[in-house]
């Protein structure tokens, strides 16, 4: 009996206001005019991630340009502009996204006439600027139907991305080049499978953090970006999830064994006992309450499978195999 141990995974996240990393955070930039087309220098512009009441704040310049970096990835965020002299205007902004600035345009009226806000997302799969990409959000990994629990499953929602079944556990091909060109990330730090050891292209079977654990993923196709590189495929990059002002705890466990499926196919017997154990729990929150949270996660999954090779068909008993298994355990 083998006993196989797979997907021990614990990803942690403490996020402050404000961390200056493009494949982390998300940004907005936008022009406050008055109702003539004219910039409004020195507006005050407050920008607030309501789930956890993150503030930041900003003046515009002389053109009346701001540019407020760092964001949290999602949202809402509701943004507020006041100036003197005119009305004070407030647009609900659904979520941001890593990558690409999100744009917005803020026009001001003078004090008793009406407000107009208008906005827009740029979105890195219809700009040329950024290339195409795949970005989905932590209620959209929710919601794709995953057996396994694999990464793959979610890269997989890009159309250029196809697995290759008859490599390993499913290699990763992205715009139809070799699955060990890609790159793999976690908060723009590489996990990716340097040696070639992993048939898959990741640094282990089922990807390097829990799926409860990403609070954004991206897969970008030939991205025009100068903080981008190391890879000729694509760019496949995971946000940690960050908690909120509120105390959340979830927890999940799942069996399967031999017991659970057939014997027999075609009047022959098949008995090949296995089991699998796949259990999780995520607790996430405020430290400091609107300034401060963590997110924590842990995962782990028990394979027990019988042996392909037995021990005598190499020349080995199976005492000896127990004690390099017992010497593994207890030395190293």
């Amino acid at each position: 009996m083998r006993h196989l141990y797979l997907g021990v995974a614990v990803a942690a996240l403490i996020a402050p206001i404000a961390v200056h990393a493009q494949e982390t955070s998300a940004s907005l930039r936008g022009t406050v005019v008055s109702a003539t087309g004219a910039p409004v220098a020195n507006a005050s512009v407050t920008i607030v991630h309501t789930p956890s009441g993150t503030t930041v704040s900003q003046t515009t310049d002389a053109g009346g340009g701001f540019n407020a970096t760092g964001l949290r990835l999602g949202g809402p965020y509701q943004l507020e502009v006041t100036a003197g002299g005119f009305e004070p205007a407030s647009q609900l902004i659904d979520g941001l996204s890593a990558g690409a600035p999100a744009r917005v345009t803020v026009a001001l009226a003078e004090e008793g006439q009406a407000i107009t806000v208008t906005a827009s997302r740029q979105r890195s799969s219809i700009t040329i600027a950024s290339g195409p990409a795949t970005v989905l959000t932590q209620r959209e990994i929710q919601g794709i139907a995953t057996v396994n629990r694999d990464i793959r499953n979610l890269v997989v929602r890009n159309p250029l991305v196809s697995l290759d079944p008859t490599n390993g556990q499913g290699a990763i091909s992205i715009a139809g080049t070799n699955n060990r060109f890609n790159r793999f990330s976690v908060d723009g730090v590489q996990f990716g499978d340097p040696f070639g050891l992993e048939a898959g292209g990741l640094a282990s079977a089922r990807g390097p953090v829990p799926l409860d654990a990403i609070g954004e993923l991206t897969v970008e196709i030939a991205p025009v970006d100068i903080q981008q590189g190391q890879f000729t495929g694509g760019a496949i990059n995971a946000q940690l999830l960050s908690g909120g002002n509120r105390f959340t705890a979830t927890g999940f466990y799942t069996y399967s064994g031999n017991g659970m499926r057939g014997k027999v196919t075609d009047g022959q017997r098949f008995d090949a006992p296995f089991k699998s154990y796949n259990f999780g729990v995520q607790a996430t929150g405020p430290i400091i309450k609107d300034k401060l949270f963590f997110a924590a996660t842990w995962e782990r999954l028990r394979n027990f499978t019988p042996a392909t090779v037995q021990p005598e068909t190499i020349g080995v008993s199976q005492a000896q195999i127990d004690r390099v298994s017992a010497i593994a355990q207890s030395t190293y």
